[in-house]
């Protein structure tokens, strides 16, 4: 059959316009699958992630004093907090003991912080110095080796004496007060002047103290000059 043209004039059978519907549905159907499938897949072009931002200076601070917060909860685990620091991109922790496991442990429970290795010793920056005025009469210097701090300061104290657990020249006249959980660990290791001498009212009596922490690390507390430096006084 010729239309007005003399062109042949097709005429779609309904049957015929049923089969191409088909086919165009059965064609998107499968496009769409194609695309579900990728995307559970993970084959979908995805944008690159972005990289972590950088903690703000106030981040950093608020962490490092949850840390410091939180010295006694880390004790009762065996880890001895002594300081922290805001540094460039995390918070600086340096522990008494830091072992390993005591690193690792501390990074676990404050994402973004920066444990340094190296263990915090005693500074000994004591100048040429020399000991306070002290008063008439002569007292005996208890034996306070073995004993706390704390213990010892007292009894330094009763006995009418001064002490220090810094340098030469910083006597004190009231109890000695903990730091840290650390401190209450350490016991006298040595004293100067030592006991049972007979020394002038208000001398100032050096004491140092230790402690062994979990990981063999010491913890100091004291003079790092023991009775050989000519501190004890001749009254």
């Amino acid at each position: 059959m010729l239309d007005g043209g003399g062109l042949p004039a097709y005429r779609w059978h309904p049957d015929s316009m049923r089969v191409a519907v088909g086919a165009v549905v059965l064609t998107l159907a499968a496009l769409v699958a194609t695309i579900i499938f990728g995307r559970a897949n993970g084959t979908e072009d995805e944008p690159a992630s972005r990289a972590p931002a950088r903690p703000t200076y106030g981040q950093l601070a608020r962490l490092v004093e949850r840390i410091s917060r939180d010295r006694d909860i880390l004790a009762a685990q065996g880890v001895f907090f002594e300081s922290a620091g805001v540094g460039a991109s995390c918070a600086v922790v340096w522990l008494l003991n830091p072992t390993a496991p005591n690193i690792a442990y501390v990074q676990r429970r404050f994402p973004g912080v920066c444990v340094d290795p190296s263990p915090m010793g005693p500074i000994d920056a004591c100048p040429d110095t020399i000991r306070g005025m002290t008063r008439g009469g002569r007292v005996t210097v208890p034996d306070v080796r073995e004993l706390g701090l704390v213990e010892a300061s007292r009894r330094v104290l009763a006995a009418d004496l001064t002490f220090t657990t810094a340098c030469l020249g910083r006597a004190r006249n009231v109890e000695w007060v903990p730091a840290n959980p650390a401190d209450d660990l350490v016991r006298v290791v040595a004293q100067c002047p030592r006991a049972g001498e007979h020394v002038r009212r208000s001398t100032e009596v050096a004491l140092h103290a230790q402690a062994i922490l979990p990981g063999s690390f010491a913890h100091v507390v004291g003079t790092s000059r023991r009775c050989d430096d000519r501190r004890n006084p001749e009254g």
